[in-house]
């Protein structure tokens, strides 16, 4: 959709984080719809552990920006992907702080719809007291009818969401309630405790397994809590009736573990940037002309660059794959100048057309 850069605010001195929307879909209306609608609803929302937007606006040259709170740290995603299971200590602080952002949003009537791993950053990790904030409210939905929006929020017969951490019931499009976020934190704490989502796979197959499928207990994959446990259980209920039916409630059956202290999870450490800032303009904005031939222009942009491609060699055909290594072996050696680079990524944003292609087409018949 975009790219996001580190920027100052000019008169207030302030490091933000600005969520640019590419400048081909600057009038792409679902693309910028989405956008607003995540300005929206965190709006409404003053959390700890849901990160601030300060306002939306657009550069001179037509692309819509946001302007939000800048983070230090990583996704729980890479996280669990480079620790595997976390400890039932930290499992119980993070998931809390995370049944306590969706409190806030479920009591006021957002639903984010989208929740997961990839959509959180773990800050404050190096001073002992790890904390979560909630990021992209890209497919929330505002379920007050009092709000306008409430939002064309997708498109008439489209699915959004992703598949390993979806609840069964979106499938049968059924209107957005608080208790499938509940679904959603049952399957990122499934993850943070085994290491491993509940389901597996194929993304059709683990659409089909949250229908039909009941996942192994955790206790059968590794040692954990058993009151934890029966938590997780709890929200991954195929009946959405039998979930605990908001954040609220979770955040109460947490308290209730032995041993937990809310008090302790709910413990910040600030923490301020290590990185220089630029002022953001609609020039300092603009691509390089090496960039938009798609080359390598500062290796130092390394692990922004994986991020924004977010690729899964798993899932991708074989001739994709191989282009993958193919341009991760030319970044290691540093080999940016070399003309076959440019090659490697026309391969590789073929195959991103491929699966963008293919998955729309899936998501279109549901």
């Amino acid at each position: 959709m975009g790219k996001v850069y580190q920027a100052r605010h000019k008169d207030l001195n302030r490091i933000e984080a600005l969520k640019v929307l590419a400048p081909r879909l600057a009038k792409a209306k679902d693309f910028v719809a989405r956008l607003r609608r995540e300005a929206r609803a965190a709006s409404l929302l003053t959390h700890p552990n849901i990160v601030a937007v300060y306002g939306l606006g657009r550069l001179d040259d037509g692309r819509y920006y946001l302007a939000m709170e800048y983070l230090v740290g990583e996704t729980l995603e890479a996280m669990v992907d480079r620790d595997g299971a976390l400890p039932d200590s930290l499992s119980l602080r993070l998931l809390y702080q995370l049944a306590s952002a969706m409190a806030q949003a479920h009591a006021e009537s957002v639903v984010h719809r989208d929740i997961k791993p990839a959509n959180m950053m773990v800050v404050d990790a190096e001073s002992g007291a790890p904390n979560i904030k909630v990021l992209d409210f890209g497919l929330a939905k505002i379920i007050n009818p009092s709000y306008v929006d409430s939002v064309r929020s997708s498109t008439a017969g489209s699915l959004f969401g992703t598949p390993g951490f979806m609840a069964p019931e979106r499938l049968q499009g059924v209107p957005s309630v608080p208790n499938m976020d509940v679904y959603s934190f049952g399957c990122v704490a499934y993850n943070l405790i085994t290491g491993r989502p509940p389901f597996v796979g194929r993304p059709m197959d683990v659409v089909g397994a949250h229908q039909s499928k009941t996942p192994v207990l955790p206790s059968e994959r590794c040692g954990v809590n058993k009151e934890l446990e029966a938590i997780v259980m709890q929200c991954l209920s195929k009946e959405p009736g039998k979930r605990p039916q908001d954040g609220e409630a979770l955040c109460r059956l947490i308290e209730g573990v032995t041993g937990f202290s809310a008090q302790e999870a709910k413990r910040r450490s600030a923490k301020s940037s290590k990185f220089a800032a630029v002022e953001a303009t609609a020039d300092t904005l603009k691509p390089s002309k090496s960039e938009s031939q798609g080359t390598l222009v500062d290796m130092r942009v390394g692990p922004a660059l994986a991020h924004t491609f977010e690729l899964s060699s798993s899932t991708a055909q074989a001739s994709y794959r191989e282009a993958l290594l193919a341009l991760a072996k030319a970044v290691v050696e540093g080999g940016c100048k070399d003309t076959n680079l440019v090659m490697v990524f026309a391969a590789v944003h073929q195959g991103e057309d491929a699966v963008r292609k293919h998955t729309d087409a899936l998501s279109t018949l549901f």
